[in-house]
């Protein structure tokens, strides 16, 4: 997919061959919702990704001490308590529990499962929401999310792009502790963070496209410019949700198509085509199942799913493995 900007020619960041993303490698995304988007498509597609395993994170700190508990072999839970559930300060509400104990086992489940993914990890994504974060007001101590607690026990908190350098050389000099050989590629969401305001967004962005470009200047990470594709070469709200904050399913194809287009190894990309239109066609529904040509249908899709079995490690999994298997008790003799 070619993208080309009304004054400039917009094209991929240029990526080395050998630093692409190969048929065997295996992506971590963390940060934004938007990084669940990108690696949720390739997660789709059977190429082996971990996404968030302590949660979604909007801002550089909570990403920071994701990173900085998976880097320690013992660390303290700071737990919060609301309707009967226990969460905890520094992950988000998808994670918690009905104890104390209890979440401190799912805490630890998740910090270990970060580690594991990061060590096994050739590149690791980190998308970049915002700079705005809450501190407790008592402690002072930054939160990655309120869990809808009286807004009084929080301080709205704002990083300058002085703080936010010094936060992003935390995260990679973190993911550099426990894989060296990883490669680091920073992206920025380009989530409107409309509750902050308007110019806020604006004001906050721009800190983070700040603090990003020093950072890959003095360190081996790279940049991949999602929001810039969005927001400068898309630039319309036909790409966006009903909420105009959101990119829709179509701003997330584009940043997918790019994102491979830049990163993704010809190979790579050759297996994720096959496999998403093997997957199209496994999920097309038949509108006569009885006639012949269904039958056929289903003989070529057989063929075509023996076929990336013998040349990917392939093997389906929950909604693909359900549709497959209706289809055989369907069609079987």
């Amino acid at each position: 997919m070619q993208f080309h900007h009304p004054i400039v020619d917009f094209r991929p960041p240029e990526v080395q061959d050998a630093d692409k993303i190969g048929l065997s490698d295996t992506i971590v995304f963390l940060g934004s919702c938007f990084s669940e988007n990108i690696g949720g498509e390739l997660r789709r597609l059977y190429h082996p990704v971990v996404i968030n395993p302590q949660g979604i994170a909007f801002d550089p700190f909570s990403i920071c001490r994701h990173l900085t508990l998976a880097s320690n072999t013992e660390f303290e839970i700071r737990p919060v308590s609301r309707d009967g559930l226990f969460f905890s300060w520094d992950h988000h509400s998808s994670l918690y529990a009905t104890t104390i104990e209890g979440l401190k086992d799912t805490l630890q489940s998740a910090v270990y499962s970060t580690r594991l993914a990061l060590e096994k990890a050739t590149h690791v994504v980190i998308t970049l929401g915002t700079v705005y974060y809450y501190r407790l007001a008592e402690s002072g101590q930054p939160v990655a999310n309120c869990h809808k607690m009286p807004s009084h026990y929080f301080r709205k908190s704002f990083l300058s792009v002085a703080d936010t350098v010094e936060v992003l050389v935390r995260i990679y000099e973190n993911i550099n502790v426990i894989n060296p050989t990883a490669k680091c590629i920073f992206t920025i969401s380009p989530v409107k963070y409309l509750r902050d305001g308007i110019i806020e967004n604006s004001r906050s962005k721009a800190h983070l496209i700040a603090a990003v470009h020093e950072v890959v200047n003095s360190c081996k990470a790279s940049y991949f410019p999602a929001y810039e594709l969005v927001t400068d070469v898309l630039r319309n709200y036909e790409y966006y949700e009903m909420d105009m904050a959101h990119p829709n399913i179509r701003a997330i194809w584009a940043v997918y198509n790019f994102f491979c287009e830049s990163w993704v190894s010809a190979p790579l990309r050759a297996a994720l085509q096959e496999i998403d239109g093997f997957l199209r066609m496994l999920h097309h529904e038949l509108q006569h199942p009885e006639s012949q040509a269904a039958k056929r249908w289903f003989v070529n899709l057989s063929t075509q799913l023996e076929k990336l079995r013998n040349k990917y490690p392939l093997e389906l999994r929950e909604t693909d493995k359900e549709r497959w298997e209706r289809l055989c008790e369907m069609f079987s003799p």
